[in-house]
């Protein structure tokens, strides 16, 4: 017969799910104070344990910030590998993928904090979080869009700057969501950076005045 006592051992956390959970409290913690002004301890109270509990999952607190963040653009990279797997055309694909990062980042904004806080106060790290993961994702990225281009369904344009084009504008809509604090209609948002990326923003006649301009 299971005792109240053995029950609950076999309740306690695995290591992988308690460090789950310090990095959940670490997050909301160092979003909300700030890295420097963040003591350990702090996170450990407010998880019920030990402060040496932490420093042997991560080491330092250095460790442990930077552990937030990275596992932060993971779960960004898990959401987006899925919409890489969703089969629908090129159209489709662009706004679920920038629907898929817009929702990310409006669902975890502390997230955006910590990327702030690891650029200001970690400038010696050779490869931040946010480059890493699109470091990672580029690969699958030039590949579509070479076979976007070799189909006619994309421009011949250099791929290396339509990627890098494509991020910023992205990474920006991020921040300036975060930083104005309005609600924003996040499906409406990611349709219209698609629409804007994929037909541009002038109008059918203008284009046209201009290409003639061009051939005179």
């Amino acid at each position: 017969m299971q005792t109240a006592e053995t029950a609950a051992v076999t309740e306690l956390p695995t290591a992988s799910k308690r460090n789950e959970m310090i990095l959940s409290v670490a997050t909301k913690i160092f979003a909300r104070r700030g890295y420097r002004n963040t003591d350990v301890q702090e996170i450990a109270d407010e998880l019920g344990i030990g402060k040496g509990t932490i420093y042997r999952a991560f080491g330092t607190k250095e460790e442990l910030f930077l552990a937030t963040v990275d596992n932060g653009m993971k779960k960004l990279s898990e959401r987006v590998q899925k919409v890489k797997e969703e089969q629908c055309d090129s159209s489709d694909h662009m706004r679920l993928s920038i629907l898929t990062f817009l929702r990310f980042f409006d669902e975890n904004p502390d997230l955006i904090e910590l990327l702030m806080q690891e650029r200001s106060e970690f400038k010696h790290r050779d490869t931040h979080s946010y480059a890493r993961h699109w470091e990672i994702n580029l690969p699958i990225w030039t590949d579509r869009c070479r076979e976007a281009m070799g189909d006619g369904r994309l421009r011949d344009l250099p791929i290396e700057g339509l990627l890098e084009v494509y991020s910023g504008l992205c990474y920006g809509a991020i921040f300036i969501q975060h930083f104005s604090k309005k609600h924003v209609d996040i499906e409406a948002r990611a349709e219209l950076m698609a629409d804007i990326i994929q037909n541009g923003v002038l109008s059918e006649a203008e284009r046209t005045r201009i290409n003639a301009q061009k051939t005179r």
